[in-house]
């Protein structure tokens, strides 16, 4: 079975490394975004692929995850959370790094600082480095807030 599954991620590595964008475009076009926060989505994507930059998500819900990965990124996404249960659900998702922060922080961290916290945990791992473009991003669902900064790693 390891063997099977080092064959299978040698098989998917390759056949997503040769994905054509037109093919991405055109499944995308056919994705009918409704609500504001699957626009959000959309919007975020597009932004990040457009300055050539990896996105960083917080999210406490986990309603982020299938929007996000729904629109097949062709930029790094990082998808942090308090919760081990939503970052292991999240795995399954296409095109998203999920980034465990459950040893560090609690349900009732605000949005803010679970940003700079998945933005730090990256910066450690060496996975963003000086120079990178970083989209940062989190959704309030309950007040219809979204926010989305764009930085220079420095």
């Amino acid at each position: 079975p390891v063997e099977a599954v080092k064959w299978a991620r040698v098989i998917i590595s390759t056949a997503l490394s040769n994905m054509q964008h037109v093919l991405v475009e055109e499944f995308r076009r056919k994705i009918s975004s409704e609500s504001l926060i699957e626009k959000y989505a959309q919007g975020l994507i597009h932004l990040a692929e457009s300055l050539g930059g990896a996105i960083i998500v917080y999210s406490k819900t986990g309603r982020m995850v299938p929007l996000l990965s729904r629109h097949r990124p062709l930029t790094p996404v990082y998808i942090g959370s308090w919760s081990r249960k939503l970052m292991e659900r999240a795995t399954i998702y296409y095109g998203l790094n999920p980034v465990d922060l459950s040893s560090k922080l609690s349900e009732t961290v605000d949005y803010e600082r679970g940003v700079e916290e998945v933005y730090s945990k990256l910066r450690d791992l060496g996975v963003i480095k000086i120079g990178d473009i970083v989209v940062k991003s989190y959704s309030k669902p309950v007040v219809n807030q979204h926010e989305i900064r764009v930085e220079v790693v420095v």
